[in-house]
């Protein structure tokens, strides 16, 4: 689980397109509740390996938005 903002989001597998490039694509309900916006840079929190990465957030494809999911690699 990652936490963005006080609300926790599980992590799925990058996209191929978007592998090593430092994108991270974020449920789109986020981006529509102004909670963050496109091509911000937000910093992740992984508690169980106690690391902390960055990367600029997009939204996900729609079919994502409300299933609290980032897509990171």
């Amino acid at each position: 689980m990652i936490e963005i903002i006080g609300k926790k989001l599980r992590v799925k597998e990058a996209f191929k397109e978007d592998a090593g490039k430092g994108i991270a694509r974020v449920d789109p309900s986020l981006f529509l509740n102004n909670i963050i916006e496109a091509s911000s840079i937000i910093c992740i929190y992984n508690d169980s390996a106690k690391k902390i990465t960055s990367a600029f957030a997009f939204p996900s494809y729609y079919k994502d938005s409300g299933t609290n999911v980032i897509i990171r690699r």
